[in-house]
C-alpha cells in the first residue's frame, strides 16, 4: 500500500474567539474546517484528516465547541472520522475549566481517534490519556519533537542518526502494520476520493 499520507489542520483560536457570538463563532469554525476541506480533499490522504487542536483562546468551553464543530464539518466533507491531535494536559485543563457544560462536545471529540503529543516520557510507560479516551487508548503518540530543554534529559530516540543535534517528531503507532493499513482503509478502498480513477 506504500505510505501512509496525512494532513492535518491547526485551530486557530484568535479568529473564532474575535466573533460576538456563537453564530459567529460558528461560521468562522466551519470557514477553517472548509478550507482545510478544500486544500485537502484531493491530495491523496489515505489516513484519516487530523485536526491540530493545541491552542485555545477565550473560554475553555467555546475552544472545545469549535474543535467538535470542526471534527463534524470534516467528518462529513470527507466521509470519515477526523482523528484529534491534542497534548493531554491541554485537553484535560480546558475539559476541567469548561465543566459539564462542554459535555457534549467532548462526548463528540471523544469519537475521535486521538493523537496524543506528550514529550519526555519512555517508550514503554506511553503517554499520559485524557479520559475521554482512557477506555479506548491512544492511536498515535508523539513522544518528542523539540530539543530538550534545559533540565530535561536527553531522549537518544529523538535525534536523527549521526546528527544528535538534529531533533526529529518521533511518534508510535499503537497496533500492528495490519491495523495502520486498516486506518488507511476507507481511503485506499475509495480512490475517487484521494482524488485517484
Amino acid at each position: 500500500y506504500g505510505l501512509p499520507l496525512g494532513a492535518y489542520g491547526v485551530y486557530e483560536p484568535a479568529g473564532v474567539a474575535g466573533a460576538v457570538d456563537d453564530a459567529g463563532r460558528a461560521a468562522r469554525v466551519r470557514a477553517q474546517a472548509q478550507h482545510f476541506l478544500d486544500v485537502t480533499r484531493d491530495a491523496g490522504t489515505t489516513l484519516p484528516p487530523v485536526l491540530d487542536f493545541e491552542l485555545a483562546r477565550g473560554p475553555a468551553l467555546h475552544n472545545l465547541d469549535a474543535a467538535a464543530r470542526w471534527v463534524d464539518v470534516v467528518a462529513a466533507g470527507m466521509g470519515r472520522e477526523p482523528m484529534l491531535y491534542t497534548g493531554p494536559a491541554f485537553f484535560s485543563g480546558l475539559m476541567s475549566m469548561a465543566g459539564m457544560a462542554a459535555a457534549p462536545a467532548v462526548a463528540r471529540l471523544a469519537r475521535c481517534p486521538v493523537w496524543l503529543a506528550h514529550y519526555g516520557r519512555p517508550p514503554a510507560a506511553g503517554p499520559s490519556v485524557p479520559a475521554p479516551w482512557r477506555e479506548r487508548g491512544w492511536t498515535l503518540w508523539q513522544a518528542s519533537g523539540d530539543a530538550p530543554r534545559a533540565g530535561q534529559r536527553e531522549r537518544a530516540w529523538a535525534h536523527l542518526p549521526g546528527r544528535p543535534g538534529a531533533a526529529v517528531d518521533v511518534d508510535y503507532f499503537r497496533g500492528t502494520v495490519a491495523e495502520l493499513v486498516a486506518l488507511a482503509r476507507p481511503m485506499l478502498d475509495n480512490p475517487a476520493r484521494m482524488g485517484g480513477p
